[in-house]
């Protein structure tokens, strides 16, 4: 079931669409605030039109397609691991599903763009890279452990600074996610794969970044809504002043 804060955020969306929405665009948000309860606004939205369209910005829920796909695979990955887990083919298991899903991602974003980010089966591969990660960092194969305790600076640093490109260089012209997606999806594995480097001790321990991780999830649910019904009551006008405010609003409700 949804958590608490996203019954606050829903709620907020709900009572700002009655104030600020035409009917067909209320009825729009209501439909989304079900699905969105059902963890099924992945597939709405999949029918309805691209991410980064105009009318895009008018969708307040927008952002909670993500939760749709996590959900799905939290269903999915307990029965994989209640009927494989522990047999010798279970690590081949993981590494096929994930190319399976990897290469339908990669054949639909290339045919069907919009379907390859709301569908599950083309997402699903960069949360299996997690899992594989999970598993092998828990394992006792001391050559992985020797490796990566001698090479973790190099690979946090490597991490980072693919997802640092993807920050950069991936806007809305960008075919994603296809083989774009490894960028955030690879650089967040590195990093995890990393533990102790510098990176992790210098940067990622920092007591500001992590304060950001501990509100990351209501901040993630806070900021699209707020930029999206600003972009509505403009009518699509951008005051960066007003946007960095809004920003600073997310932190606070978050």
């Amino acid at each position: 079931f949804p958590s608490h804060d996203m019954y606050i955020v829903l709620a907020s969306c709900y009572a700002a669409g009655w104030f600020t929405l035409y009917a067909t665009e209320y009825a729009q948000l209501n439909k989304h605030i079900l699905a969105s309860s059902l963890f099924v606004l992945n597939l709405v939205l999949w029918f309805e039109s691209g991410y980064f369209d105009m009318s895009s910005l008018t969708k307040p829920l927008l952002h909670l397609w993500s939760l749709g796909i996590e959900e799905k695979f939290y269903i999915t990955w307990p029965l994989i691991l209640f009927f494989s887990y522990g047999r010798k083919y279970f690590i081949w298991l993981l590494v096929g599903l994930f190319s399976i899903s990897f290469g339908f991602n990669l054949v639909a974003v290339k045919f069907f763009p919009v379907m390859s980010f709301y569908f599950p089966l083309a997402r699903f591969w960069e949360i299996f890279l997690g899992a594989i990660l999970a598993l092998r960092l828990e394992s006792h194969n001391d050559h992985l452990k020797e490796f990566l305790e001698k090479n973790k600076n190099y690979l946090s640093c490597f991490g980072l600074g693919c997802i640092l490109t993807a920050v950069a260089i991936l806007d809305e012209n960008s075919s994603f996610p296809g083989c774009w997606a490894l960028l955030p999806t690879l650089g967040t594995a590195l990093l995890i794969s990393a533990q102790g480097s510098w990176t992790h001790q210098k940067v990622l321990s920092n007591k500001p970044i992590v304060w950001v991780g501990l509100i990351s999830y209501p901040l993630y649910l806070w900021h699209w809504p707020l930029l999206s019904f600003y972009s509505i009551i403009s009518a699509g006008e951008r005051d960066d002043l007003v946007v960095l405010l809004l920003v600073g609003a997310a932190f606070l409700l978050a």
